[in-house]
């Protein structure tokens, strides 16, 4: 392993990928203040619907983890889904409420 420079968020030590490893994108890293707005308050509006897009998620891997053959369709209608449900939930989770965070 070569080492290439520290990760300022986590001072974890990053290496290069060795050969035939996938070369993982620390996205914490590229993008500042990331770690931070996940974890901060979020809106009553956009909880809602990130519950919603978990829901989605959950009923589109239940749809294509089926054991039974089912339609083209379907499976590629449950596919969409459960991409949208998906960046539903990651928007709505990285939306700050700026008035609860100013209170604190």
């Amino acid at each position: 392993m070569t080492r290439i420079g520290k990760n300022p968020i986590s001072d974890r030590v990053l290496t290069k990928p060795q050969r035939g490893q996938a070369k993982l994108v620390n996205i914490v890293a590229k993008v500042p203040g990331l770690l931070e707005r996940a974890k901060a308050p979020t809106p009553k509006f956009f909880r809602v619907l990130r519950n919603i897009g978990l829901t989605l998620v959950t009923v589109s891997g239940a749809v294509l983890a089926a054991p039974v053959a089912l339609p083209v369709a379907l499976v590629t209608a449950a596919t969409y889904v459960g991409v949208a449900g998906g960046v539903l939930s990651a928007v709505s989770q990285v939306t700050v409420d700026d008035g609860a965070k100013a209170k604190k």
